[in-house]
């Protein structure tokens, strides 16, 4: 049912821009004179408005979904190629992994 109501709610969200704006458009025609030039150009912003919302709508139920995939999850293997983001993200407590280092005797660093 999930699917069925999403469905029609982007189908609503698409068609409802374009004959929202349109109608806009027809009544700021037949106030100023200019025949079909706000109609259309309401009709094209609808379509452009409604693409665009989709779109959005679309990427970020992707990056809630896609978010615990294996392929989003940082690794640690190879600090070396750790950035920022993945090391500002990750559970390690760098503090406690530091204080652990220096109390380290001298000898053992080496």
């Amino acid at each position: 049912m999930q699917g069925e109501t999403d469905a029609f709610s982007q189908a609503m969200t698409f068609a409802s821009g374009p004959v929202m704006f349109g109608l806009l458009g027809r009544y700021g025609d037949s106030v100023t004179g200019w025949s079909p030039t706000l109609f259309l150009a309401g009709i094209a912003l609808g379509i452009f408005g409604s693409s665009a919302t989709l779109y959005y709508r679309y990427q970020a139920r992707m990056a809630v979904l896609d978010a615990p995939k294996p392929w989003n999850q940082p690794t640690h293997s190879n600090s070396a190629s750790a950035t920022k983001y993945d090391i500002a993200e990750s559970p390690l407590d760098v503090d406690a992994f530091t204080r652990s280092a220096e109390s380290l005797p001298e000898s053992a660093g080496r």
